[in-house]
């Protein structure tokens, strides 16, 4: 499972493979010609095996497959079948034109953070032949998506099994505006994201289903959203435009089934008062990151490290952190976060078991790419000063209408980036100076944002999971009391 993960392997459960085939082939409806089967993350053959068994005619079959011995495997599987399995990298296969016109593919799921160099090789190619920008962000299964165009004929179907946060993301809008213009999306089925009807084990991510025709849309064109364990019996279902989901920033289908609120002078949101930026990513937190035991076993370290807050669940439940008489931050499970940007010889003459703990692990250190740059040292952190309030970057949503994601820091601690920074604009960092209890009364109502608010914004995944990137929490819409609360002639 572990392998499966790093490589972005997500295996396809065949009950899910057959709802998903089954229902590609009553979209495609009475075709004359037969099928000219095409997967380019073939894997085990799952999406193949489910075709052959509904008996169409299948004029040929192809599958892309970059790991080695599952393409021999899955070739010796289907050997009788007809399926031709091709051992690669499907972003550097030159692409049969036309060759498809019935595509299912399950594609890997890496993060741009992680892309293979066939990706970006690729980008330019592919945003010259769709005429299309590509998002720095765009994660590999849309590259393997939009790549997947050229090997398709004219009015060749296809079924994506997908992440749904492309739906909601800036980096989605990619794949947000090829399925809009470039294609005539059929239907979007967004799967429960609870633990019970997860399909997919592996992965966190909330799944969703693509279903489209490679041919341009009509202008009074209608998309199927639809969303339950099943495609065929949905648990619900509605209509829209192709020209609202082109007018809408996002797809979510809990959003698409509300009318667009127009937008009030009046409304305030999160971003109007607050910039909102991450909290530090060390690149190697079990590295950088340690216990108070560990700083006291390393005398002199204390000048080389900083009191962070690690994790959500040990912070009070009041909501307010406090900090001592030396401004240390009253939590439970308190750690310290090593940051410097002297010599390790320069260390080693203050402290010299910090200095070995360093070189000692300054091999796994550079294991990272985030600790191989734009850093002076390995150990030194990105500068950031204590955030006022903190956001939970991810968390899951609990029982009732408020929210405990929202943190009022008085101490000097720092927050990694698993929570978010709300640094208050001049204008209100002048009036929390002058007066005291504005922070409680801010945090009092930034708790009072309800689930659904945050939802509304952020990206869902299984079991409940909430995340609101700084794009994200910008635009959520305060509660009433923003304008008694803050005013409106200095913020305007």
């Amino acid at each position: 499972s572990k392998e499966r993960r790093r490589a972005g392997v997500v295996v396809t459960p065949p009950q899910l493979a057959r709802q998903v085939v089954h229902h590609l082939v009553a979209l495609r409806g009475h075709a004359l010609e037969p099928i000219r089967f095409g997967d380019p993350a073939v894997g085990a053959g799952v999406f193949f095996a489910q075709l052959i068994r509904l008996g169409d005619a299948v004029e040929s079959a192809t599958g892309i497959e970059i790991d080695e011995l599952r393409a021999e495997r899955t070739a010796f599987a289907f050997r009788d079948q007809g399926l031709v399995v091709i051992h690669d990298d499907f972003l550097s296969v030159e692409p049969a034109i036309g060759a498809w016109n019935f595509v299912v593919a399950n594609p890997p799921y890496v993060r741009s953070q992680n892309l293979p160099a066939s990706a970006g090789e690729l980008k330019p190619h592919l945003e010259a032949s769709l005429q299309l920008r590509i998002s720095g962000r765009a994660d590999l299964y849309m590259y393997f998506l939009l790549a997947t165009h050229a090997w398709m004929d004219d009015d060749a179907v296809a079924a994506w099994l997908v992440p749904s946060e492309f739906t909601v993301t800036d980096a989605g809008q990619t794949l947000r505006t090829y399925l809009a213009d470039k294609v005539e999306l059929l239907q979007l089925h967004f799967y429960d994201d609870t633990s019970e009807a997860g399909f997919f084990q592996d992965v966190l991510v909330s799944s969703c289903a693509i279903f489209f025709r490679k041919r341009m849309p009509r202008r009074q064109h209608q998309v199927r959203i639809t969303r339950g364990d099943r495609i065929s019996t949905p648990r619900s279902s509605i209509r829209v435009s192709i020209g609202e989901l082109r007018r809408r920033r996002r797809w979510d289908p809990t959003g698409l089934a509300e009318p667009v609120r127009a937008a009030s002078s009046k409304d305030r949101r999160i971003g109007d008062f607050f910039r909102v930026r991450r909290g530090i990513a060390t690149g190697a937190n079990s590295l950088f990151v340690i216990p108070g035991q560990a700083v006291a076993e390393m005398p002199g370290s204390e000048q080389f490290t900083k009191p962070i807050l690690t994790r959500a669940h040990l912070l009070p439940e009041s909501g307010v952190i406090e900090g001592d008489v030396l401004g240390l931050p009253i939590v439970d499970g308190l750690k310290w976060l090593i940051d410097s940007e002297l010599e390790l010889d320069a260390i080693g003459r203050i402290s010299p078991a910090l200095a070995a703990y360093l070189l000692s692990n300054r091999e796994r250190a550079f294991e990272s790419s985030l600790v191989q740059r734009h850093r002076p040292q390995y150990y030194s952190q990105e500068a950031q000063t204590p955030a006022p309030f903190v956001f939970v970057y991810m968390s899951k949503e609990k029982g009732g209408g408020g929210n405990q994601r929202f943190f009022l820091n008085r101490s000097r601690g720092l927050v990694l980036n698993n929570f978010l920074r709300l640094e208050p604009k001049p204008e209100l960092a002048g009036r929390m100076i002058d007066d005291p209890g504005m922070g409680e009364r801010i945090l009092r109502l930034l708790r009072s944002l309800s689930q659904e608010e945050l939802r509304r914004h952020g990206r869902q995944y299984a079991g409940g999971l909430v995340k609101l990137e700084p794009g994200d929490l910008v635009n959520v819409a305060l509660p009433n009391d923003a304008e008694e609360l803050f005013g409106g002639g200095a913020f305007q």
